[in-house]
């Protein structure tokens, strides 16, 4: 199984320099650790969207109507999910955190 992770940033996180997560390293890590792990033969690719905005930003409304986002597309055989966390309680944590 391959794990793809698709980012969406608020106006605010690009206003603030971004995120000190390396998503394609998160990826390539998950993508190794997670190698032998299945959902069966109807799911060969895991779509994590990742969305990254301040809650009670601009595009707050705009974001909400994607929280927990879940779809199984079979032409693909994709597993999508959705997830969302708030900028501003995490633009402060370094990567230890």
């Amino acid at each position: 199984m391959k794990i793809i992770i698709e980012q969406t940033k608020g106006v605010e996180v690009y206003d603030e320099g971004g995120w000190k997560v390396n998503l394609v390293a998160l990826e390539n890590f998950l993508n190794a650790a997670l190698a032998d792990k299945s959902f069966g033969e109807s799911v060969t690719t895991f779509y994590y969207g990742f969305e990254l905005f301040d809650f009670e930003g601009q595009f707050k409304e705009w974001f909400e109507k994607l929280k927990d986002y879940a779809s199984y597309r079979p032409k693909r055989k994709g597993l999508i999910v959705n997830d969302q966390i708030d900028f501003r309680k995490t633009k402060a944590l370094c990567c230890a955190d």
